[in-house]
């Protein structure tokens, strides 16, 4: 005889499944930076080579089925990451992707259209499943308000950038990703952007999240 389950024990139940972290980056090892500061290493200690070959436009140029065989031959090849950029910088917000979408709707990094994103899911998802990491530009510093350099456009902003920082970090939080910012682009006048884009992801995807800044050429 079955006996009826009471409503508190549901309850108490669904909480625990809840507060269960979920799976990370298919099981890759999360990533830190040594005790030293000087290279990167797993959380159980293990050193890390951070051997990434650049795509940074993999999310925005290639189909499910040229981005899988990419990855592969990266894997092959002996790289341990791939560098992209979710909003690519050639023509990144008006030119659709390999399926025909546009990252955002109106051009507008509050308004994030769904089919694209679920693009850059599946490669991410893919890259994870192979056991690589995903070195992850935001966005390429050029849509970013303060951005010095031939055809940039201020989209991103300091009012918006904490908005778009947390959609990021809720949905790539739990993959084996290391968050890029920056873009190529001198950070002098931008500095308040990125401080709001990168609080925007550690909100979401936790403080202990991997984070560095790729500035211009012959700039640290």
């Amino acid at each position: 005889m079955s006996l009826p389950v009471p409503a508190s024990a549901l309850l108490a139940v669904c909480a625990m499944i809840a507060s269960l972290p979920a799976a990370w980056g298919q099981d890759l090892p999360r990533l830190r930076v040594s005790k030293d500061r000087r290279s990167l290493e797993t959380a159980g200690g293990r050193p890390f080579l951070y051997l990434a070959d650049t795509a940074w436009e993999l999310f925005h140029r290639l189909s499910r089925e040229e981005a899988l065989h990419y990855l592969a031959k990266r894997k092959a090849q002996g790289f341990t990451a791939v560098q992209a950029v979710a909003v690519a910088e050639l023509k990144g917000v008006d030119e659709a992707n390999a399926n025909g979408d546009l990252p955002f709707e109106n051009r507008d990094f509050t308004k994030p259209a769904e089919k694209y994103w679920e693009h850059v899911d599946f490669i991410i998802g893919a890259a994870n499943e192979r056991g690589l990491y995903v070195g992850l530009l935001p966005t390429w510093g050029g849509w970013v308000q303060g951005a010095k350099g031939r055809q940039d456009e201020p989209l991103l902003t300091p009012q918006n950038a904490r908005q778009f920082g947390e959609f990021l970090g809720r949905r790539y939080g739990r993959k084996a990703v290391i968050w890029i910012l920056g873009g190529d682009r001198t950070a002098g006048g931008m500095e308040e952007t990125w401080r709001a884009l990168a609080a925007g992801i550690e909100k979401t995807a936790g403080s202990d999240s991997l984070m560095t800044f790729h500035p211009r050429g012959s700039e640290t």
